[in-house]
């Protein structure tokens, strides 16, 4: 629980000073290429992100879809819910969702990544 509190703190802090996560779920934040990532002050995303580094994806899911409801351009939020999906055996819906991350960054490192890892577990 100590572990969990901590990376909670660590990840709302990181988050809300420098806009990048400590986690490899946002590889890039989200900026891609060499700009600056966007500082998230999102307090559903760092919940989201909480969820998840605490293995409770399916909890992560209604908290992701709220945030790309609030904002359909968040490539983040979509290949968080992305990976918490195929951490869930959803391999074709975390595919659509990676695809949609991409399509908003194509240079989101985090998604490429995921989208490979769901590729290869589909063999």
């Amino acid at each position: 629980m100590r572990r969990a509190i901590f990376l909670f703190t660590l990840t709302v802090v990181t988050l809300f000073f420098t806009g990048l996560p400590t986690s490899a779920l946002l590889a890039d934040g989200g900026g891609g290429g060499s700009d600056p990532a966007p500082v998230s002050r999102d307090p559903n995303m760092a919940k989201a992100m909480m969820l998840i580094e605490t293995g409770r994806f399916a909890e992560a899911l209604p908290v992701l879809e709220g945030v790309i409801a609030k904002n359909a351009r968040n490539a983040d939020a979509f290949n968080l819910l992305g990976f918490s999906k195929r951490k869930l055996g959803r391999y074709e819906e975390a595919l659509r969702d990676y695809d949609a991350a991409l399509r908003i960054n194509p240079k989101h490192r985090g998604a490429h990544e995921y989208i490979g890892e769901a590729y290869l577990a589909l063999g």
